[in-house]
């Protein structure tokens, strides 16, 4: 079975670990590591927000000190280096639509199934991994890292406070866990559709007036509870970005974009980027808005490919359990314990995301699902071209670690042979392999590698076990704009017609390392727009001169000179409060 290995960055003191950081850098790792604190971390993508996530999970599994990585998004969680999960699946958020009461069962009922696990029995709960029991974890853990929380809406906050409250038995602000936030209200929103008015959560509303006051609130930062925990003083912001370093007129150009302050100069600059269908790049990355679009350009390009479709169909295995009581091995027993394997391998697949089949064929651009290897960089969201097809054999004596395949193992498979049929249809257990060339990245030294398919097991103890066997790959000639979040590209084509959020465009823009790797279809200079109270938190938070409120508010307020000047001297409290004020 393939396996994600921690790997631990070699030092023991926290002086070793933060000797990489900037000084921004290093004032938020000392917060979190000796001064226990609670802190927003923010800034402008590109900025080491991850790389500080990396630094303090290094630290502590040094220290032998627990954590809890979680983020909102999965693409987040799996590209943070010390294998991060989602929030909505460790707490049983579900799509937050789930009272407290309904989330407490789901999560006493899961704990119950866990310790039915053969797997997790005896395992040491003294350590960072997802395998152990999500609540002695959460009673255990000194620090919760909850990444992306920008796209958290508020009312999952207080369902997070609460959860950790009930956990921990801990009356004090989300269980009394020292917490670090991390993220950017400037790049993608929370989805939210106002205040959720079913019967449970009005009832719930009656009991809790904190629910009732977040329940209403689209961010975060509007709810008191963030508002007690996180002072002006404990949000921290990164300046330097490292993405676009050495591009300085791109970088210049991006924060002015951030704040929806875009000069008709720097649109004349994007515009030179700009490209038709017809001319876009073979190596880069097209981002899109939506899903079905993304899923339309990959299958046309898939079928541009001049060589037979190859399809790999998922191999499900399930064994269920035999008992030695008559009574337990009665064909309607039998049925619940299937029954209960197949729901795991439902919430396996949906969890993982995998497709039950994987169509593509030679050349196809693709972007590994999985994380597979952190000495080769081989992480869920690195992208590459499929080469070549083979099948491989293990020696006798020789057994495969996981799903990187020696290349002595292989047998190619000639053009010839390949051609020799219109289409191929493999189960994934056919010991077929690909050879994918990946992109470059950093000090990666050898991008070219044979993968074969990840196989994953699970057991429950006296009921049965399944086992999954699937190639880690998805196509990647395009992807939606939200799965590039926290990626870095050197190419990548933006197609700027559909974007319909607060930040998406900006979320797209600042992936890529500079505007010569930029190129944009269907370009709209009116797509760049911050939500107002975005911009609001933002200069009460930041305390931004008068001068600087002015800059600020012009963009976002159609201002006469007469008014700029009245403006000038506003507090900023006033100021504030202009921005809900469009008849200014």
């Amino acid at each position: 079975m393939a396996e994600f290995q921690d790997s631990k960055i070699s030092g023991d003191s926290s002086q070793e670990e933060s000797k990489e950081l900037n000084e921004q850098q290093k004032r938020a790792f000392d917060a979190v590591v000796h001064e226990k604190q609670s802190i927003y971390l923010t800034g402008p993508g590109g900025t080491g927000k991850s790389h500080i996530i990396n630094k303090i999970c290094s630290h502590m599994n040094e220290q032998n000190e627990n954590y809890l990585l979680l983020s909102t998004t999965g693409i987040s969680a799996c590209n943070l280096k010390y294998g991060g999960e989602t929030v909505y699946s460790v707490l049983k958020l579900g799509l937050g639509q789930s009272p407290i009461n309904e989330i407490r069962q789901k999560m006493i009922i899961g704990h119950k199934r866990f310790c039915c696990s053969k797997k997790n029995e005896n395992t040491d709960t003294n350590v960072h991994t997802s395998s152990v029991c999500p609540i002695n974890r959460i009673k255990k853990a000194q620090l919760l890292i909850l990444d992306e929380v920008s796209m958290l809406p508020g009312r999952l906050l207080y369902s997070i406070h609460r959860i950790l409250q009930w956990i921990r038995n801990d009356r004090s602000l989300f269980g009394g866990i020292c917490t670090l936030f991390v993220g950017d209200f400037f790049q993608l929103c929370p989805i939210f559709d106002g205040p959720l008015e079913t019967p449970e959560f009005l009832a719930q509303e009656e009991i809790d007036p904190i629910f009732k006051e977040t329940n209403g609130q689209k961010y975060v930062f509007q709810t008191s509870l963030w508002n007690e925990l996180i002072q002006n003083d404990n949000v921290h912001y990164l300046e330097q970005s490292f993405r676009q370093k050495d591009d300085a007129l791109f970088l210049e150009i991006l924060n002015r974009m951030r704040l929806g302050q875009l000069t008709p100069n720097d649109a004349s600059v994007l515009m030179t980027r700009q490209i038709g269908e017809t001319e876009i790049p073979s190596h880069a990355v097209c981002l899109f808005s939506h899903v079905k679009t993304v899923n339309s350009f990959n299958e046309r390009k898939l079928q541009s490919c001049p060589f037979p479709e190859i399809t790999t169909h998922i191999y499900i295995d399930i064994n269920v359990s035999q008992s030695t009581d008559e009574e337990e091995n009665t064909q309607s027993e039998r049925k619940l314990r299937n029954d209960f394997l197949q729901e795991k391998i439902g919430m396996f697949l949906k969890e993982k995301r995998p497709s039950e089949t994987f169509t593509f064929r030679r050349n196809a651009r693709i972007m590994l699902i999985n994380n597979l290897s952190i000495i080769n960089k081989l992480f869920n969201g690195r992208m590459g071209f499929i080469r070549n097809v083979g099948h491989y054999e293990c020696p006798a004596d020789e057994t495969l670690m996981s799903s990187i395949v020696p290349e002595a193992f292989v047998q190619v498979m000639s053009e010839e042979e390949l051609l020799s049929q219109n289409e191929w249809n493999w189960q994934a257990n056919d010991n077929i392999v690909f050879q994918v060339e990946f992109d470059s990245f950093h000090d990666s030294a050898d991008n070219m590698h044979w993968i074969c398919a990840n196989k994953v097991k699970q057991e429950y103890k006296h009921i049965g076990s399944f086992e999954l066997t699937q190639f880690p790959f998805q196509l990647a000639w395009a992807v939606t704009i939200h799965k590039s979040q926290s990626q870095t590209l050197t190419s990548a084509v933006i197609d700027m017609q559909g974007i319909f959020e607060h930040g998406q465009a900006y979320t797209a823009f600042s992936r890529v390392t500079s505007l010569e790797g930029l190129f944009i279809l269907n370009p709209d200079m009116t797509r760049f727009f911050v939500d107002p109270p975005v911009m609001e938190w933002e200069l009460r938070t930041k305390n931004i001169s008068s001068e600087k409120n002015l800059q600020m508010i012009s963009f976002h307020l159609n201002l006469s000179d007469e008014q700029k000047t009245i403006l000038r001297n506003l507090p900023i409290s006033q100021v504030i409060q202009l921005l809900e004020m469009p008849d200014l």
